[in-house]
């Protein structure tokens, strides 16, 4: 079941290079991830949180999908 779906040029924002890189280590085909769609779990009614075992994906055309599964924390 999908919940939100959005285009990524409705999450990109501009983040200095100097920020990042004094923070972390990027490699080739490190990928960011910063945003919030709109319609995500706490903006739904009533608010909808991820649970062990849900699956969330992130499409790229032409490069592929990464897909995780949430697991509670230790």
């Amino acid at each position: 079941m999908k919940i939100v779906r959005d285009l990524a040029a409705h999450l990109q924002r501009a983040v200095p290079d100097q920020l990042l890189s004094r923070s972390l280590t990027l490699v080739p085909g490190t990928v960011l991830l910063t945003g919030t769609p709109a319609g995500c779990g706490f903006a739904q009614k009533p608010p909808r949180w991820m649970q062990p075992g849900d699956v969330y994906e992130v499409e790229i055309k032409g490069v592929g999908t990464l897909r995780n599964r949430y697991t509670a924390a230790d």
